[in-house]
């Protein structure tokens, strides 16, 4: 399946954010909606009993010079990334710098003016994210740059530099502009939090069902509407919650890249009513097969794309027992799953965890490295600095 559609974090979790405007990942071969466990080499390859997860240890213990050898190690990964010629990759860079805001300022800078339209929109969010003013200069070009998204995220920047911005372009992208534009704009939106746009966003969700129904691909049609409803979950929308619960669960393999998202936007909205349901996901295995005291060795009903999905986000509701799941994966052979293994474990952030992240900076593939880096980071530099 492809990276998350998010369009401002990291292509995780899903994989998960710039995927929206690079491109995405290739797709999985495994369309079962059945996931076999274990994937320590092969998918389904049963664990021995011997393998089985250690007790959860609790809080990270590092000691200073610990703290900051792995924190420099990560932040050489991602600044190297950051230099690349896969435009993917620097996007990705970027992002998972964003946790150490002093770091990532230089190479926003240069985003900003990046010839991929994907690095300058995630430049420009992050610039606005992390209100790093002094690259206001930057971004007031990208207001007349050709692509619709880049120009909302430049909006959206100085808004949050406390600039005068006309947001109407934005109003307009989310009613006509592309798919990717209406994301980008229901995002931005959300992220603003301003209340006046709910109206706005209910209209954008109607319409999904009604003119734009016949036009645009059910699959699009589906992530869309999660995009709108994050928008008006943070702009408190009590009901755009229980949409984006009903979407959990993949009645077909095409309704599951739609399902891994809603799973997503659960953690990052702070849904505490969605636990349980994400712990159904997590933990439900496949009729007719033995629940195995050994939770690596169970056969699983959901695929491990949205176990990830909904383990990431229990931990970040406070719940982050599911550790496991990513331990299961952490060698799978799908880089797209590695990656997620990742931001499970800046989630659930035990000691093991860390020892597992920092030995990912040396996975095959430059994703994961990037993600895993990222990763660390999380871990190191606390909650991520949103800047609200």
């Amino acid at each position: 399946m492809k990276y998350r559609d998010n369009p401002t974090r990291m292509l995780l979790t899903a994989c998960v954010t710039t995927g929206l405007l690079l491109g995405g990942c290739q797709n999985s071969n495994d369309s079962r909606m059945t996931d076999t466990g274990g994937s320590a080499g092969t998918p389904g390859a049963a664990r021995p009993a011997t393998q089985s997860p250690p007790p959860r240890s609790g809080a990270i213990d590092l000691d200073v010079l610990e703290r900051s050898r792995l924190r420099e190690q990560a932040l050489s990964v991602l600044e190297n990334a950051a230099l690349s010629e896969w435009a993917l990759l620097r996007a990705n860079a970027l992002e998972g710098m964003s946790n150490v805001p002093t770091r990532v300022e230089p190479f926003v800078r240069t985003g900003l003016a990046d010839e991929n339209l994907g690095v300058r929109y995630s430049a420009a969010m992050i610039a606005g994210r992390l209100r790093l003013k002094e690259t206001a200069p930057l971004v007031r070009p990208l207001l007349r740059d050709q692509d619709g998204s880049v120009r909302i995220a430049a909006m959206y920047a100085l808004t949050r530099f406390g600039e005068s911005v006309d947001l109407t372009p934005v109003s307009e992208a989310l009613m006509r502009g592309s798919v990717r534009e209406r994301k980008v704009a229901a995002f931005v939106l959300g992220e603003l939090g301003e209340r006046s746009a709910v109206p706005l966003l209910l209209d954008a969700s109607r319409r999904l069902q009604s003119s734009d129904a016949d036009v645009l691909p059910a699959t699009e049609i589906r992530l869309l509407r999660l995009q709108i409803g994050e928008a008006l979950a943070k702009l408190g929308d009590e009901s755009a919650r229980n949409a984006i619960r009903a979407a959990l669960y993949p009645a077909a393999t095409e309704e599951l890249e739609a399902s891994v998202l809603a799973a997503q936007i659960l953690g990052e909205i702070r849904d505490a009513d969605a636990a349980a349901e994400l712990v159904r996901l997590v933990t439900r295995i496949a009729p007719g097969t033995t629940e195995h005291p050994d939770p690596m060795r169970r056969i699983y009903l959901y695929p491990k794309e949205l176990r990830l999905a909904a383990a990431r986000s229990l931990a970040q509701l406070g719940y982050p027992d599911g550790w496991y799941v990513g331990l299961q994966y952490a060698r799978d052979p799908q880089p797209a799953v590695r990656a997620q293994v990742a931001f499970v474990l800046s989630e659930t952030r035990r000691s093991e965890d860390v020892v597992i992240l920092e030995r990912m900076l040396g996975d095959e593939d430059e994703i994961v490295r990037v993600s895993a880096a990222a990763g660390l980071l999380k871990v190191l530099e606390g909650p991520n600095r949103r800047g609200r």
